[in-house]
């Protein structure tokens, strides 16, 4: 089986297309200096036996970094460079928060905590259906928004590239991309994979993939949904196999188009063993923190359930050949 480190004769024969910007595969332009160690490994994501006890309803931040709603929030400023309406505000315990609204806040906010669920690094996340603002100059209600704060001893130092990183050729990156598959986020671009410095002696880092809100519905890069339940139940996830790599029902990837192709059988298992280990009642506080409905959140684990099983299903394809 090739390791995708090893595919560097078919990226040099793609070098044409690679020129056009995002028409490359996920292929590496360099192979990385020898496979990542458990350390290095660990700053993608954590080992699975850290997994089955999460609080999907509170998150990597837990309960004691929520926002502290029972006071007002002080406006900071409008943020419109998004695909969705954002701002800054303050807390009452001086807390900077970054607040985001509109379809996507809901969607993130689940998505962060399947990320989560599966071992991947996330920035705390909560949505909060209803607060307080102080001094917005528009002097409008504040929407329902998803709020993510400022972590003292996180510092961004960038962004991480898909093609190159420490990891790849490892089955957690492709797992990773194989994530983003299993919920459809169609929005994928370099600028929403962030690189953090985490304080520490010595400090580390983590690799993570955050803004996700352009997920949980169909994907596509013109006619797609955000967070539409009904518009996820139609989409399968796996269409077939081709040698070792695995063809996925997908059509996003947003500025990354090809970038599921080199996702392989055992990579698709190595997310879906880590998913399939939690019980549905994990799964639906994810939604729960989302705000949604406990029966839409019921339709989506069960449809989360039945791309798993196909996940789950390449072994027997792998095994057969």
């Amino acid at each position: 089986m090739l390791e995708w480190a090893s595919r560097n004769v078919r990226a040099m024969g793609l070098a044409s297309l690679c020129l056009m910007g995002s028409a490359c595969a996920l292929l590496p332009a360099s192979a990385p200096d020898g496979a990542p160690g458990p350390a290095q490994l660990a700053q993608l994501v954590a080992p699975a036996r850290e997994l089955t006890h999460r609080d999907l309803y509170w998150g990597p931040g837990g309960k004691r970094l929520a926002p502290p709603t029972d006071r007002p929030f002080r406006f900071l400023e409008e943020d419109h460079s998004g695909g969705s309406p954002s701002m800054e505000v303050r807390d009452a315990d001086g807390r900077v928060w970054d607040v985001k609204w509109g379809p996507e806040a809901q969607v993130e906010v689940v998505a962060s905590r399947l990320l989560w669920a599966a071992g991947f690094h996330q920035p705390p996340t909560y949505y909060v259906s209803s607060w307080t603002l102080e001094g917005r100059p528009s002097g409008e209600p504040p929407p329902p928004g998803r709020f993510r704060p400022e972590l003292p001893g996180w510092e961004i130092e960038g962004n991480w590239d898909w093609r190159h990183n420490p990891f790849v050729g490892t089955r957690e990156l492709g797992g990773l991309v194989a994530m983003m598959v299993l919920l459809n986020n169609w929005d994928l671009k370099t600028e929403q994979n962030i690189l953090y410095e985490v304080a520490g002696d010595p400090p580390t880092h983590r690799y993570v993939v955050r803004d996700l809100g352009a997920a949980l519905g169909r994907s596509g890069w013109v006619r797609h949904d955000k967070g539409d339940v009904a518009a996820f139940e139609r989409e399968p996830f796996i269409a077939g196999v081709e040698g070792d790599e695995v063809e996925f029902h997908f059509s996003g990837g947003w500025r990354e188009p090809l970038l599921t192709q080199d996702v392989e059988i055992d990579d698709v298992l190595w997310l879906c063993r880590r998913l399939s280990a939690l019980p549905d009642e994990q799964l639906r506080a994810a939604f729960r923190a989302g705000g949604y409905p406990e029966d839409v959140g019921a339709r989506y684990v069960k449809h989360l359930r039945s791309r798993l099983r196909e996940g789950l299903q390449l072994a027997q394809r792998r095994d057969a050949r």
